[in-house]
């Protein structure tokens, strides 16, 4: 144990509530509890962020003592032990939001081959920490926890911190589990540190062991860098390890395509406000690495990363995209409408992608102008308006609604009285006119 000032009044003061009661509840059962990982890792960094999920909290012996008191100081609900001996908290912060604890027993791990699932028997803090997979998450404080309260660094994790060097703690670690991989990748880029040369051979010697990986976890992985604050970078890094390529070997990335990762982050930053969250920076991400890529690689990395059919039908609308360039260039030169209509089935992530890409570059206006503008028009009239114009159910009805919409593009008509004289001189001659 090293004697360590922590910054813990730079915590918010949830976290310290929690870590507080946490402590109350190891003096009160006598369980050795410590806060584990990330937390203490960014705490001796001084990074601002510091949150409720993530707060890691470590106990050996009687765990579950531990954690039926410490749910009930927070008026929570207990579940487990799950198979790895967690038991999970759900409970509601002070400001009434729902949150999730886990407290993890100490455990050892063994690996019976490689890139499996790990087998885990209870065992002591330390041994708990040795299990880990860099030093600089190898550390932990025990509960209670004070400004002097010593620090567990059994692996010489705060020197690896101060030095910004992201170690393994063994050299078959990326072989007995290789997500750990990306998860370096992420570290480097987000704090700044950097694998040394030793570990990075450890990192290609492992390579091949990706391929036993199930997709789920793979596109976790993936999942995880779009959430990043610089995810091209990291796609660049695991390009350069040779990550990607292993993943699947469509994934083969030229300087040009690292480029193009940057771009389209870019693009991804102005058109937030168009886009659906954390999905939709999944989509992008995998837009960026495959988006160009024919069809026959898309089915491939599909079943790969076992993708859900929306994220698998977004790689085919790239795809499509990239095979109308010609017709869509054409169109930027007719009227507003022309472009709508051939845009509009499509996603607005796979429209991103086409503004971010060289052929999208002279319809990107028109793009900005579909995403936040024509698609999010409200109808001037609907289908029972028709109806009672005397416009009969069927297909004719929904054809008329969709040339109103045009001719409201177009700026031909602009109220709903424009459109009802639009929709009755159609429907006299049975042959709606051109919006144009």
């Amino acid at each position: 144990m090293t004697q360590t000032s922590l910054p813990l009044d730079r915590l918010p003061p949830a976290v310290r509530e929690l870590l507080r009661l946490a402590g109350e509840a190891s003096e009160a059962t006598r369980v050795r509890a410590c806060a584990v990982g990330g937390l203490v890792r960014d705490l001796l960094l001084c990074r601002p962020a510091v949150h409720l999920h993530d707060v890691d909290i470590v106990a050996e012996g009687r765990v579950s003592v531990f954690a039926r008191a410490l749910c009930e100081r927070l008026g929570g609900t207990l579940t487990g032990p799950s198979a790895f001996l967690t038991y999970r908290i759900e409970y509601c912060d002070t400001a009434g939001k729902p949150c999730t604890l886990d407290v993890v027993t100490a455990r050892r791990e063994s690996y019976p081959v490689p890139a499996c699932l790990p087998e885990v028997v209870p065992a002591a803090i330390e041994d708990d920490l040795a299990r880990r997979d860099f030093t600089v998450n190898a550390m932990a404080v025990l509960l209670p926890a004070k400004p002097d309260s010593p620090l567990l660094d059994p692996l010489n994790g705060q020197k690896d911190l101060a030095a910004r060097r992201l170690r393994v703690l063994h050299p078959a670690s990326f072989r007995d589990d290789p997500t750990r991989m990306f998860r370096a990748v992420r570290f480097e880029t987000r704090c700044a540190f950097h694998l040394g040369r030793e570990d990075e051979a450890y990192l290609a010697r492992a390579l091949v062991h990706l391929d036993a990986v199930s997709g789920t976890r793979i596109r976790h992985e993936l999942e995880l860098t779009a959430e990043e604050d610089a995810p091209a970078d990291v796609l660049v890094r695991l390009n350069r390890l040779g990550i990607l390529a292993a993943v699947h070997p469509s994934l083969v990335v030229t300087e040009e395509k690292e480029s193009f990762f940057l771009h389209l982050e870019t693009e991804a930053h102005a058109f937030a406000d168009v886009l659906n969250g954390p999905r939709s920076r999944f989509l992008l991400l995998l837009a960026g690495l495959a988006g160009d890529l024919p069809p026959s690689a898309h089915k491939g990395l599909a079943k790969r990363l076992r993708l859900d059919a929306h994220a698998a039908d977004m790689l085919a609308q790239c795809a499509r995209l990239a095979g109308m360039q010609e017709k869509l260039a054409a169109s930027t030169a007719c009227a507003n409408g022309d472009f709508f209509e051939r845009v509009s089935p499509f996603s607005p992530e796979a429209l991103v992608w086409l503004a971010a890409s060289p052929a999208g570059e002279k319809a990107k206006s028109l793009i900005e102008r579909h995403l936040r503008e024509w698609r999010l028009l409200p109808p001037l009239l609907d289908g029972f308006e028709l109806q009672q114009m005397g416009m009969p159910p069927g297909p004719s009805l929904g054809t008329l609604l969709h040339r109103i919409r045009i001719a409201q593009i177009n700026g031909v008509i602009r109220t709903r009285q424009e459109a009802a004289r639009f929709a009755q001189e159609n429907i006299r001659f049975r042959g709606p006119s051109k919006a144009d």
